[in-house]
């Protein structure tokens, strides 16, 4: 990967867990009208699942998952909203990854840089 494209990575990464984060926050907030806690909610959420796996050569590469378990899918969520930070959490993941590439990238071209250098280029 060129420095270049490891620092936009970076960058995505960074943002992406930003946003999800400050998402998440909002379940921290109250409501103007009624003073509620903000919630989850199922009117607009969608969730949905892909089995991938080739039963015969030319057969159906992608199963989606059906309606009906896309539904309680959305639910289980909506009950357990600390699966969401379980996801906030593997984007960190990805983010100290996404960082050590970047990292080990600007590291190589220094070292060509510092080469060059050495030999009076």
């Amino acid at each position: 990967m060129s420095e270049t494209a490891a620092i936009k990575a970076l960058e995505k990464a960074r943002a992406d867990r930003q946003a999800a984060e400050k998402w998440y926050q909002l379940l921290q907030d109250r409501d103007s009208q009624d003073g509620r806690p903000f919630r989850l909610s199922l009117i607009r959420s969608k969730v949905t699942m892909m089995i991938c796996g080739q039963h015969f050569a030319g057969g159906q590469n992608y199963h989606e998952s059906p309606p009906a378990l896309n539904n309680k899918l959305a639910e289980i969520v909506c009950l357990a909203p600390d699966n969401i930070k379980q996801a906030i959490d593997l984007l960190i993941t990805d983010e100290l990854a996404t960082a050590k590439a970047a990292q080990e990238s600007l590291e190589a071209a220094l070292a060509i840089i510092q080469r060059a250098g050495a030999s009076g280029i």
